[in-house]
């Protein structure tokens, strides 16, 4: 299907769902990975006119009405069309809202405005408690946190724990 041809006429806010796939098994440095990722991101969108459908087919997933057949968990990235300073200053300030129907296990929003970024997160609240949900953020901020403390440094080599996290844990 041509989306464009598709969308033309019509008034409405689409958004274009691009699936990566990531293998960490090579354990390369994080900006290495960052570009490889944003070349697959590139070239998957070769592929945009693709309809849904036939990717399922082609993947020969099992359906299953409670899930989405080929992802569960979504990061939705929305920026401010202007440029963004180079500097990252990272403060996280966490609020739950109940939306109380979610339509995939996980999906993280990361919306960014006047170089701040503002997260929400949407989950399952069969699978996942507040708590859960709330250490995951924790060390989603710890693991940003080192990586611009360190972006060289292999994918694998990066901790999602804070020092207090491994005294404790410990």
């Amino acid at each position: 299907s041509n989306r464009s041809q598709e969308t033309q006429d019509s008034i409405g806010f689409y958004v274009a769902t691009c699936l990566l796939c990531g293998d960490l098994s090579n354990n390369l440095p994080f900006t290495m990975l960052l570009k490889k990722n944003m070349i697959d991101f590139i070239q998957s969108f070769k592929n945009s006119d693709v309809p849904f459908l036939k990717i399922v087919e082609h993947l020969q997933v099992e359906r299953n009405l409670a899930h989405n057949p080929i992802f569960q968990v979504l990061i939705a990235h929305e920026t401010e069309q202007k440029a963004i300073s180079k500097t990252l200053n990272i403060e996280f300030n966490y609020f739950l809202v109940d939306y109380e129907k979610s339509k995939f296990d996980l999906t993280l929003f990361i919306n960014e405005s006047n170089d701040n970024f503002y997260l929400t997160i949407e989950y399952n609240s069969d699978i996942f408690d507040t708590q859960t949900i709330e250490r995951l953020l924790h060390h989603y901020e710890v693991l940003l946190s080192n990586i611009v403390k360190n972006p060289e440094l292999p994918v694998l080599d990066i901790s999602i724990f804070s020092k207090n996290d491994l005294h404790d844990i410990l």
